[in-house]
């Protein structure tokens, strides 16, 4: 009886440590920004946990996927994250969003021979989709997290797509 009991506080001990972990993890949103005639790509994160989260890298990049332009061809863009290392959390800063942006491609992208304005052609014109990744780490734990949204641009505006 003895023994069930402490099998039964030993799981039970696990799940609470468990979701623990889990809760110090950092809690991030992305946002498409509206592109208003701008030639730069702009996204906002916000970080909707209750602790700052840093060290924060975030990969944007647009990506053909079976047309007839480029099978699954991927141009990454260079992002504008020097200023950010970290992003306050909600319940710290009222300013708790940050936004980023992207007005060019990546040594990499450029040698393709690729220009910028040709993405954001064709993501106006609903031929590729924009993808951005964001990891970021808690500032209690140190753990990390990955956050990915993927969108295409339909009727004037970012849409999410899975």
């Amino acid at each position: 009886m003895s023994l069930a009991i402490s099998i039964l506080s030993s799981l039970f001990a696990s799940a609470l440590t468990y979701l623990i972990v889990l809760s110090l993890r950092p809690k991030l949103k992305i946002n498409p920004l509206p592109l208003n005639g701008t030639d730069r790509l702009q996204f906002s994160i916000e970080n909707l946990g209750k602790y700052d989260a840093y060290n924060i890298q975030v990969e944007a990049c647009a990506y053909y996927q079976g047309n007839a332009k480029s099978r699954n061809q991927t141009y990454h863009l260079e992002v504008a994250t020097s200023q950010f290392l970290i992003l306050p959390s909600k319940s710290t800063d009222p300013d708790f969003s940050k936004i980023f942006y992207s007005n060019s491609l990546k040594i990499s992208t450029l040698e393709l021979g690729v220009v910028f304005n040709d993405i954001i052609s064709d993501l106006t014109n609903d031929k590729c989709q924009f993808r951005i990744r964001v990891h970021a780490q808690h500032s209690v734990s140190g753990l990390g997290r990955s956050f990915q949204k993927k969108f295409r641009f339909i009727k004037n505006q970012f849409k999410e797509v899975e």
